[in-house]
């Protein structure tokens, strides 16, 4: 049991504030498992934010063969897609 902050009374597990008591939280059930929607949005943000971490990896090789070889940014893509056509490996993987 836990004190409530503002009358200072005892709260029991699964009381809110205003004195009404969450049933599924004081029966001691689990939360309903995750909804099929949610997993699918984290899953395309994961997906997201890793598409965009490769985004970057690209760009600061491009940072690179600007800087040695004092071209511009579309040569330097053109360049870096030149070797991985060649190498038979995708773009990211030259650029890593």
């Amino acid at each position: 049991m836990s004190e409530d902050s503002t009358s200072g009374e005892p709260v029991s597990k699964g009381a809110v504030n205003d004195g009404s008591v969450n049933e599924s939280a004081a029966a001691g059930e689990q939360a309903s498992p995750v909804p099929d929607d949610f997993t699918a949005h984290r899953d395309r943000l994961v997906r997201e934010r890793r598409d965009h971490r490769w985004d970057a990896l690209v760009d600061q090789a491009v940072g690179v063969v600007i800087a040695r070889s004092g071209c511009g940014s579309a040569e330097a893509v053109a360049q870096l897609a030149a070797v991985a056509g060649r190498s038979g490996r995708p773009l990211r993987a030259v650029a890593a």
